[in-house]
């Protein structure tokens, strides 16, 4: 069976997407947490046909302490597209609030 090296884009973003919303589920405070410990993660998710890889970064947008920025980057799994992921994001305030 043939590796899927192609990246769907809409597919892709709807994963990246469902995955960034588990993120927003995490409190404020965690998420200092990860910015402190300049924390990464990436991981693996197949759809069926096509293994993706996803990596979340978690930056301070506006200054510390401050706003969050999370950045979700996926690509599929040993493609060309790990050189120019699809990206999403979004900002969360200390008050838990997001900015869109």
């Amino acid at each position: 069976m043939k590796k899927n090296t192609a990246m769907n884009k809409e597919k892709a973003s709807k994963i990246l997407l469902e995955q960034l919303e588990k993120i927003k589920a995490i409190p404020y405070a965690q998420l200092v947490t990860f910015v402190l410990k300049d924390e990464s993660v990436s991981y693996e998710v197949n759809d069926g046909d096509t293994t993706y890889e996803i990596k979340l970064l978690y930056y301070w947008d506006s200054g510390k302490p401050g706003n969050i920025r999370v950045i979700g980057n996926i690509n599929v799994a040993g493609g060309w597209s790990a050189y120019r992921p699809h990206s999403e994001d979004f900002i969360v305030r200390p008050d838990g609030s997001f900015i869109e």
